[in-house]
């Protein structure tokens, strides 16, 4: 019940989240988007080799877009390098499981030895040895 709750007040946190960045960056748009369009100038524009005139429009928006694509890009990568990340530590805690059930098992089996393991041989010690269940 105590997880369901955290969960459910975690993902609220994270819409509230999402809802705040996607409304900022809808602001920060419009802000460019209308600085832009009040610096209409045309200007010469030289990038290494290449020299062209454009309007300032183009320019501002393009420096914008190309700004956006290279955070998006970042952000990306970095999604991705934190699903591997997830995906190893959920394929680790079910090894982690399995191991402690098989040790709660044994010790359970150690605990009622008239469970049906009486005269059997079994492998319990971690050097391999194996040990009467009579000892």
């Amino acid at each position: 019940m105590r997880e369901n709750i955290i969960h459910s007040n975690f993902f609220y946190f994270e819409v509230i989240y999402m809802q705040f960045l996607t409304f900022t960056a809808l602001v920060f748009s419009l802000a460019v988007a209308v600085f832009a369009i009040q610096n209409a100038a045309p200007v010469a524009v030289h990038f290494a080799v290449w020299g062209f005139e454009t309007s300032l429009v183009i320019v501002i928006l393009g420096s914008a877009t190309l700004g956006a694509l290279a955070i998006l890009s970042l952000a990306a990568l970095a999604q991705v390098r934190l699903r591997w990340a997830l995906h190893r530590a959920h394929q680790r805690i079910d090894e982690l499981e399995t191991q402690l059930a098989e040790q709660q098992e044994k010790l359970e089996q150690k605990a009622n030895p008239e469970s049906g393991t009486a005269g059997q041989l079994t492998a319990d010690n971690d050097d391999g040895r194996f040990d009467s269940a009579f000892s």
